[in-house]
């Protein structure tokens, strides 16, 4: 006795019109599940045939927690990679609106390793803040321990495990260098109490095996 299975991946890659930024990026493999959204920092070389690390991960995972379609959307949209004030895209913003409304999940995967740009962390806010109103469906990519705030690329959660969270354990919103005003309107200073940081890896170097030190003969 044999089994064969079958699939058809649709893709589908939504860019500006000279290319030079990723608003969306959708994988559908089976119609009959659940749509899972994530968003991350920045787009990656991925697109309607090429699949790169970040997006395998992303395919096995949702795969494995029985989605079966993905939006995988960017906090900042330009392919180059820069993160400036002067990348932000209304039109980026946009297609984040559109993903939530159809995604059962939203998954907030950006990782920590940005936190140190004001710029970022003010995209973070301006994000967050626009998907207020889908809250309930916001989870991040946590490890074993319950520690949270992942990026795909990390090593330490190869498989994923899926947790609620609230806006003020983000360093985004805690309360230190920021004005009340930035907070989302249902969060007031004392739900913000500062909470360590989690430790993040996002470089996709580290997720190459080390190599070891050869001995001398």
């Amino acid at each position: 006795m044999s089994l064969t299975e079958t699939t058809i991946m649709t893709t589908t890659a939504v860019y500006n019109d000279d290319k030079t930024h990723r608003y969306l990026l959708r994988k559908e493999w089976d119609s009959k599940l659940p749509e899972a959204m994530i968003i991350m920092l920045s787009p990656s070389t991925a697109g309607v045939v090429t699949v790169d690390h970040t997006t395998m991960f992303v395919l096995s995972n949702l795969e494995k927690l029985h989605y079966g379609s993905v939006s995988i959307v960017n906090l900042f949209s330009c392919l180059n990679g820069r993160r400036t004030a002067a990348e932000l895209d209304d039109e980026n913003l946009a297609y984040i609106t559109e993903a939530a409304e159809r995604a059962q999940t939203i998954i907030y995967a950006t990782g920590t390793g940005a936190d140190g740009s004001s710029t970022v962390l003010q995209q973070q806010r301006d994000v967050l803040n626009l998907l207020l109103p889908w809250k309930d469906k916001l989870q991040c990519i946590a490890d074993a321990r319950g520690k949270k705030f992942y990026h795909p690329l990390c090593p330490t959660v190869r498989w994923w495990r899926l947790e609620d969270f609230e806006y003020c354990e983000l360093t985004a919103f805690k309360t230190a260098d920021l004005p009340e005003e930035t907070l989302p309107s249902e969060l007031t200073p004392a739900e913000t109490a500062a909470e360590p940081r989690p430790a993040d890896i996002e470089n996709p170097i580290q997720d190459k095996p080390k190599r070891g030190r050869k001995k001398n003969q």
